[in-house]
C-alpha cells in the first residue's frame, strides 16, 4: 500500500485511500478537491462528495469551502510560497485563480450529500426511470406501519397459539414490541440473511408428550407418596444425612410448594429446573455428609427422567423463537412496501433501493450519472453496505478512467446495526484499481503512537484477515502536542 501524496498523486481510476483515525483524511480530501478544480478545471456541481451524516456533510462542506478560499487568497497575494505551489506545475496561473473564484461563486451548487441527499437528488431528477410515484411523501420513519403490520401478525400467530407458540409465550416473554425490535434492523435490508431453521409443531409434539407423559409420573408418584417423601427429607436432613449447606429445612418447605404447584398447574418457568433438580437421585448421592447414604425413593429416579426429556423441549425453544423471527422478517419485508405504496410513503432505506434498481436496469442512468458527476469522493466508506457500495460501482463501471476516492478505515467501521457491512468494504478494496494509505497521525502523543505500534506488530492479524494495521508516524513533534491543564504533567 503505497503512501498518500494528496497534492501529487494521480486524478484518474478507482483509488482507495485507507487510513487511521487522526491522519487527515479530511483534509486530503479537501486538497484532492481543490485540485480537481484549480488544476483538472472540474466544476463544483461536477465532483460529487459523500459521507455518512447531516453533521459530517456540513462539516466536508466547510473545510472545502475553506480549502478553496485559502488557496485562492494565497495565489493572489503569494502565488510563489511553497504551501500552493504544486498546483502551478500544471496549470497557469490566471487559470488556477479564474477557476477558483468561480468555484467559489457557484459553490451552493456543490454536490456534497449524505448518501440518503444524493439518491433523494437523482430520484427526484429521474423519477420516470426510478418509476417513483410523482406524489410520494419521504417519512422520517415507518414505525406505526410496523407497529400496525406487526400487530397483524401477531393476531395470526398468538391469538389461539398451538403448544409451540405457547411454551414461547410462558418461557420467553414474547411480545409484538420485543419481535419487531429483534428484527427491525434487517427489515429494509435484503441483502442481510439469515439461514432459515426447521422446527415444526410435529416436533415440539413429540418432545413435548414426552415430557407430559413424565410430568404426569411424577406427580402420580408425588400424590401418592407426598408425605413419605417430606418425611424422608427432613429425617434425612435432621440426622445431618444431607449436607446442610445445600439443604435447609425452611427451603425444604419451599421446594415442596413448588412440586405441589408444579404438578398442578405445569411448568411456568419459575426456577422449576433448579428446585427438581434437588429432587434427583444424582444430586442427592453428592450432596451427603461423609459416609452416609443418600434417601432413596423411585420418585428421586423419576425426577431424574423428568429433567432429561425436559432438556429436548428446552434445546428447541431457540429455534422455534428464531423461526417465529423469521416468519415475521418475512411477513414485514412483503407487506410494508405493499402498505407504504398504498399510502405513497417513502424512507431513506427506499430511496437506496430505488436508485440501486435504477441504475442496475437502466445503463443509460448509470452513464448519465458518470457524466454529470465527473469525479466522486465518497468519505467514511468503512460504514457503508452493499446497496450503497452497488450504486456507486454501477455508476462508475463503465468509466474506469474517471477519479473516484473511496475514503475509510475498517477499524472505524461502526454503523453495523444500519446494515453497514465490513465485507462490503473488503470487497471494494479489492476491486479498486489503486490504494493508499496515509502515515502521519496528527492528533495522537507521539508516545502514544510507538506504543500503539509495538502493540499491533505482536500479531501477523490483529482485527482479521483482511484488515491490516499500517504504523503510523507523529506529524507533529512532541513539543507541538498540547494537553489539557488536567492532564500537564502526567506521563505518557
Amino acid at each position: 500500500m503505497q503512501t498518500l501524496n494528496a497534492k501529487t498523486v494521480a486524478l484518474t481510476g478507482t483509488n482507495l485511500i485507507e487510513a487511521s483515525a487522526g491522519t487527515g483524511k479530511t483534509w486530503t480530501i479537501s486538497w484532492l478537491y481543490l485540485r480537481l478544480v484549480a488544476v483538472y478545471g472540474f466544476t463544483v456541481d461536477t465532483i460529487l462528495v459523500v459521507t455518512y451524516t447531516e453533521a459530517a456533510t456540513a462539516e466536508l462542506r466547510d473545510r472545502i469551502r475553506k480549502r478553496l478560499s485559502d488557496a485562492l487568497a494565497y495565489l493572489e497575494e503569494r502565488p510563489h510560497e511553497e504551501t500552493y505551489a504544486e498546483l502551478l506545475t500544471e496549470t497557469p496561473l490566471n487559470d488556477c485563480i479564474q477557476r477558483l473564484q468561480l468555484a467559489l461563486v457557484s459553490f451552493d451548487e456543490a454536490a456534497v450529500f449524505t448518501i440518503h441527499g444524493f439518491c433523494k437528488r437523482v430520484l427526484s431528477e429521474n423519477a420516470f426511470e426510478a418509476r417513483l410515484p410523482f406524489e410520494s411523501e419521504l417519512v422520517a420513519n415507518e414505525d406505526d406501519l410496523l407497529t400496525e403490520l406487526t400487530d397483524k401478525f401477531w393476531y395470526q400467530h398468538f391469538l389461539k397459539p398451538d403448544p409451540l407458540h405457547l411454551m414461547l409465550l410462558q418461557k420467553r416473554g414474547l411480545t409484538p414490541d420485543s419481535l419487531l425490535a429483534d428484527v427491525r434492523n434487517f427489515i429494509g435490508k435484503p441483502y442481510l440473511q439469515e439461514e432459515r431453521v426447521a422446527v415444526t409443531s410435529a416436533d415440539f409434539t413429540a418432545v413435548n408428550t414426552a415430557l407430559l407423559t413424565q410430568l404426569s409420573v411424577c406427580g402420580t408418584i408425588w400424590q401418592a407418596d407426598g408425605a413419605t417423601i417430606r418425611q424422608l427429607l427432613h429425617d434425612a436432613l435432621a440426622a445431618k444425612v444431607l449436607n446442610g449447606a445445600s439443604y435447609k429445612a425452611d427451603k425444604l418447605n419451599d421446594w415442596f410448594a413448588l412440586l405441589d404447584a408444579l404438578f398442578a398447574n405445569g411448568f411456568t418457568g419459575k426456577d422449576e429446573e433448579t428446585v427438581l433438580e434437588k429432587f434427583t437421585t444424582s444430586y442427592l448421592k453428592v450432596k451427603i455428609n461423609k459416609g452416609k447414604q443418600p434417601p432413596a425413593h423411585r420418585f428421586f429416579d423419576s425426577i431424574e427422567q423428568l429433567l432429561a426429556v425436559r432438556q429436548p423441549v428446552e434445546d428447541m425453544l431457540p429455534l422455534a423463537l428464531e423461526q417465529v423471527r423469521l416468519a415475521l422478517l418475512h411477513h414485514l419485508r412483503h407487506e410494508l412496501p405493499i402498505r407504504k405504496q398504498q399510502l405513497g410513503l417513502l424512507t431513506f432505506d427506499d430511496l437506496l433501493l430505488h436508485l440501486r434498481e435504477a441504475v442496475m436496469q437502466h445503463p443509460a442512468l448509470a452513464a448519465r450519472l458518470a457524466t454529470k458527476y465527473q469525479a466522486a469522493l465518497i468519505d467514511e466508506f468503512q460504514d457503508t453496505d452493499p446497496i450503497q457500495y452497488e450504486i456507486f460501482e454501477r455508476i462508475y463501471r463503465h468509466s474506469p478512467d474517471q477519479p473516484v476516492f473511496y475514503v475509510g478505515d475498517p477499524k472505524q467501521a461502526i454503523y453495523g446495526f444500519r446494515g453497514a457491512d465490513i465485507y462490503t468494504y473488503l470487497k471494494a478494496a479489492q476491486a479498486t484499481c489503486y490504494h493508499h494509505t496515509l502515515k502521519h497521525n496528527f492528533r495522537s502523543h507521539p508516545a502514544l503512537l510507538t506504543a500503539l505500534n509495538h502493540l499491533f506488530a505482536q500479531s501477523d492479524q490483529p482485527f482479521r484477515s483482511d484488515i491490516t494495521y499500517e504504523a503510523v508516524e507523529a506529524g507533529k513533534p512532541q513539543d507541538d502536542i498540547f494537553l489539557p491543564s488536567p492532564l500537564e504533567g502526567t506521563t505518557l
